[in-house]
């Protein structure tokens, strides 16, 4: 890596960032702190079809590089890099590689030809490989509802069915050191995104960290609490509000909902019940409406039909 520092480390049961520009004047500025192992959780999220673009313009302005350094070129390189950063955490490491590249070019006046043979424009497709394979890692070793045993004993299992296929952690050289004046750590200096990952897979595992797929949003989410936890803390909507705050909110409402159509549909029912032995409606003609209205029941549950259509339509002889 050429020009730049990027550490990182866990605190506390935080993730800690820290990276500069060792051209400038040395400074470490340090990212905020985010509760551990949340960056690898939306890393897996990530729909890669949303960085591909980024990439791919990336790699198309360094084939297009002429020998000289040129402003114009390298200016949208760096552009291109500030709006991959925003992506994610993992790719500002990622960023900071190319940018001392970069300065290096313009510093000198000259544009290394190593570069046209590095393509970036493949880089999604791995990463994609990574979440699949780190996707996995989870369902078969660290998700707490599925499988028996810990965490390393399910993990020593699927690795020897997978013999060799699954996600391969990569060596880490580890730091022990002061960080930020506060803590001594161990902290890592990775050299690529796939060792970022690796360095937080690897602490799931050893830490036999639980997780469960949230019963509302449908991601992991790490259990640091209680094993009855069915709902995560990210925010769902617009306005901020987590899915531990509407989901239960929601499935009361639900459930009242269709307790509540249940309980128009059983009244109807009971009533053109009646009307059998009172003379007013034939035993086929009820049990054809009764069918129906079992349908209509099942529509207005699964939000097909609205709740005041289906009353009208219950009550309309």
């Amino acid at each position: 890596m050429q020009n730049i520092k990027f550490k990182t480390c866990i605190i506390d049961g935080q993730e800690r960032y820290a990276f500069a520009t060792i051209d400038e004047n040395g400074q470490m500025t340090e990212m905020p702190a985010q509760m551990f192992p949340e960056s690898l959780l939306s890393f897996m999220d990530i729909d890669m079809s949303r960085v591909s673009e980024l990439f791919s313009a990336m790699n198309d302005c360094i084939i297009s590089l002429p020998d000289i350094a040129d402003t114009k070129y390298l200016d949208k390189l760096l552009y291109i890099l500030e709006a991959l950063a925003q992506q994610h955490i993992y790719f500002e490491l990622f960023r900071l590689d190319w940018t001392g590249r970069i300065r290096q070019a313009q510093s000198a006046n000259v544009v290394k030809s190593q570069w046209r043979k590095c393509k970036v424009r493949n880089m999604p497709k791995v990463l994609k490989g990574i979440q699949h394979q780190a996707k996995e890692l989870f369902v078969n070793a660290l998700d707490y509802d599925r499988g028996n045993g810990t965490v390393l004993e399910k993990a020593v299992s699927y690795y020897k069915m997978m013999d060799g296929a699954a996600f391969s952690f990569r060596p880490q050289f580890m730091h022990f050191e002061l960080w930020d004046d506060s803590a001594f750590a161990e902290v890592l200096y990775p050299e690529s995104i796939c060792g970022l990952i690796s360095y937080h897979l690897q602490e799931c595992v050893k830490r036999e960290l639980r997780f469960r797929i949230c019963k509302n949003c449908g991601r992991y989410f790490y259990m640091s609490g209680r094993n009855t936890a069915m709902y995560c803390y990210r925010p769902y909507d617009e306005n901020g509000h987590t899915c531990r705050r509407i989901a239960p909110v929601r499935a009361w409402s639900e459930r009242n909902q269709k307790d509540k159509i249940f309980h128009e549909y059983r009244r109807e029912y009971k009533r053109r019940f009646a009307w059998i032995n009172a003379g007013k409606i034939e035993r086929d003609a009820f049990y054809a409406w009764s069918k129906q209205a079992k349908e209509k029941k099942a529509e207005c549950a699964a939000g097909i039909i609205s709740y005041e259509d289906f009353i009208e339509w219950l009550r309309a002889l």
